[in-house]
């Protein structure tokens, strides 16, 4: 046999990591630069690799062993917004001036699933949170905060607040006459008739009636009326108008314990009944109305003024001689009353602008979401996918599109900017994309064959993940009955990133902050920050794993391959250590491994590179440089000489270990050349 001529080494390069994770049936086939397994990393803004930001606890440490079972950001038309999340059977809201947890309610049927959506179409110049969890009564709730100012003793019936107004001044002068009931401001401003009635409060801020607040009742051109002070108020008295947090009476939940109140006379106290202490600092808000004839489902998605509830275990429907009568169970979606999120009422025969009931007649189980793209709503079962929308006209029509009878999402879906993302039963991902050269109606497209393998034993039952910055991150379970890893898609360089060992019950954006809530307990987490996890006063580093697939990078593309040099660029923080590693023909031992990593001393130094790579039997020969970057690291570069690895396929691997890790990786070097060495254990005698 004529052995061919042995080729020069050359340099390759590979610096091109956006391929991300590509785990099909031949690895030999993938990519360039692409990863056979990617754990705990990611691609960086300038397209290199580095291991995952570290999380961090919000609020103190809940040692409860259930996990979470519901989780949300519910954000208010002030722009305020409030963490909601439920476990065994609580549901809690961080509260942001106490700065932590705060019991909402309790008593709920164990570890059953919450579903949240804030709607803000209503009569009475408000928003609301809307909530259910499939069993107990369909709930709203305005979230008014406040913080108690002196501490309540048993039997008081004065609670002092930071304040029961909105902070938000909506008009302020001084009075030219008054009364007991009404004040005028005589010609310095007017009013339009009737616009601070019903909802608003005067609140005087001088003389004898200083802090004290009354609902106005009427408003006329340059005064208003509302309900009596103690005495008149005297001319040159200043006042504001306000929005009140809180109304005129109900009930209040002070960290979870009740207590009615029955006036709010000044703008810091209440009116309340004996009951439980309260001490400084202590979490005020209302308790939340609930509504036993609506549906109790736990998905929820508002459109075009509408609520939409799936997944609904029981509710209230009328018969088609209109009278009411139990609902259990079937694959169906409630339309509230245009406009109403708390009526989902209509008549026999359906007029314009009432609720509705929305049948799956070809959904076999279940709704397991409900979500809203575009121009209409999406119900989702595990076998069926529809789109409907209800006429924006007179009329008030539905109109409904059946997209597929054979696959749905097996659970929760994920909506992003322009599409919604969904997992089915088999661990296929798939979404609801526009399909230009076909035509205008939506088709459904897989986007997870490149990593199906790597996900082909998760199980996805219980997936709920989120769109942020680019990213699609969607929670499953491996080896385990909750969710315990993280699926990441880089929507800028459609390709997936790995998987994260974090375990999310669910995802929600707070303050432009990527949040996660624990499935093993009941802690939330913020994400993408520092370089460990930290879980108050314990740290926990982060190890980041990233290996090729299996190249040949011949001429010839089949021959055996001497690799006897590598070069690596990156950058790197003091204290960090990172390992690289080489395989060879698919084999997990390593064929060479080494440390690269220092004190931050010795980078500040700069020291010989050779006192970075630490001791190695094979007596590496390094070349290379350490110069100051920005962001406090180092960047990097070297190229290390070793004896020739001879193989058919070859992979590079780089990992770390240890807390406060923080690298990047922008290129490997290969130096390699084709060997005429043969592997006399792939050649068979015939």
């Amino acid at each position: 046999m004529t052995l061919k001529p042995t080729q020069k080494n050359k340099l390759i390069d590979i610096k091109n990591f956006d391929k991300g994770l590509v785990v099909l049936e031949d690895s030999t086939k993938a990519p360039l630069g692409s990863a056979r397994e990617m754990s705990n990393m990611w691609i960086t803004d300038r397209g290199g690799l580095s291991k995952r930001p570290g999380t961090l606890l919000i609020g103190s440490n809940n040692t409860n062993t259930d996990g979470t079972h519901g989780f949300y950001n519910y954000i208010k038309h002030d722009g305020s917004e409030i963490l909601m999340k439920s476990y065994d059977d609580e549901l809690e809201y961080y509260h942001s001036t106490s700065v932590g947890w705060a019991r909402l309610e309790d008593g709920f049927t164990t570890s059953k699933e919450f579903g949240f959506k804030e709607h803000n179409v209503n009569t009475d110049s408000e928003d609301y949170l809307y909530f259910c969890n499939r069993t107990e009564d369909y709930r709203r709730w305005p979230a008014p905060m406040a913080t108690v100012n002196s501490a309540l003793t048993s039997g008081g019936t004065t609670l002092t607040v930071d304040s029961v107004l909105y902070s938000d001044v909506l008009y302020s002068g001084s009075v030219s006459a008054g009364t007991a009931s009404s004040i005028d401001i005589g010609s310095t401003g007017t009013w339009a008739a009737d616009q601070w009635n019903t909802t608003f409060y005067l609140y005087v801020t001088s003389t004898g009636h200083a802090g004290k607040i009354s609902p106005i009742q009427d408003t006329l051109t340059s005064g208003i009326e509302f309900t009596a002070l103690s005495s008149a108020i005297s001319a040159g008295t200043t006042f504001e108008i306000r929005k009140p947090k809180f109304p005129s009476s109900g009930t209040l939940v002070i960290d979870g314990s009740d207590r009615t109140y029955s006036a709010m006379p000044t703008y810091q106290t209440f009116t309340v009944s004996s009951g439980v202490a309260a001490s400084t600092g202590t979490a005020v808000t209302l308790k939340p109305t609930t509504y036993p004839a609506n549906p109790r489902g736990n998905r929820f998605d508002s459109h075009y003024t509408r609520m939409y509830v799936g997944n609904v275990r029981s509710a209230l429907q009328k018969n088609a001689s209109s009278s009411l009568i139990g609902f259990y169970g079937n694959p169906s979606v409630f339309a509230s009353k245009l406009g109403d999120a708390t009526d989902y009422t209509f008549t026999v025969n359906r007029t314009a602008k009432e609720g509705d009931i929305i049948s799956a007649a070809y959904a076999k189980g279940q709704i397991t979401d409900v979500a809203s793209q575009e121009d209409r709503m999406y119900m989702f079962a595990k076998n069926y996918v529809e789109g409907f929308k209800y006429s924006q006209d007179g009329n008030d029509l539905l109109e409904r599109d059946s997209l597929s009878m054979d696959k749905g999402s097996v659970n929760r879906v994920i909506k992003t900017p322009n599409d919604i993302m969904f997992v089915t039963d088999k661990n296929e991902i798939n979404s609801i994309g526009r399909v230009a050269n076909k035509d205008t109606r939506p088709q459904i497209t897989n986007l997870g064959y490149k990593v199906k393998r790597e996900i082909a034993d998760w199980d996805f039952t219980a997936t709920n993940g989120i769109t942020h910055l680019n990213r699609i991150y969607i929670n499953g379970m491996k080896d385990n009955d909750k969710n315990n890893r993280v699926l990441v898609y880089n929507n800028q360089t459609q390709s997936f990133e790995g998987m994260w060992t974090i375990s999310a019950y669910g995802f929600a954006v707070s303050s432009g902050e990527l949040l996660y809530a624990d499935s093993q307990t009941p802690n939330v987490y913020q994400m993408l920050t520092g370089y460990s996890d930290t879980q108050g006063t314990d740290t926990f580093g982060v190890t980041g794993i990233w290996k090729s697939n299996f190249l040949n990078l011949t001429a010839s593309g089949g021959n055996q391959q001497a690799l006897n040099g590598l070069g690596i660029e990156g950058y790197v923080r003091g204290g960090t250590t990172i390992t690289f590693e080489i395989y060879r023909d698919f084999s997990d031992d390593t064929a060479l491994t080494f440390d690269f990593g220092g004190k931050e001393e010795d980078f500040i130094n700069k020291s010989n590179i050779q006192s970075f790579l630490g001791a190695n039997p094979l007596g590496l020969q390094p070349m290379g440089t350490i110069t100051e970057a920005e962001d406090g690291r180092y960047h990097f570069q070297f190229l290390v000489y070793f004896p020739y690895i001879y193989s058919n396929f070859l992979s590079i691997g780089v990992k770390n270990h240890g807390t406060n890790q923080d690298f990047e990786i922008t290129r490997f070097s290969l130096a390699l050349k084709e060997s005429t060495i043969h592997d006399t254990t792939k050649i068979k005698e015939i």
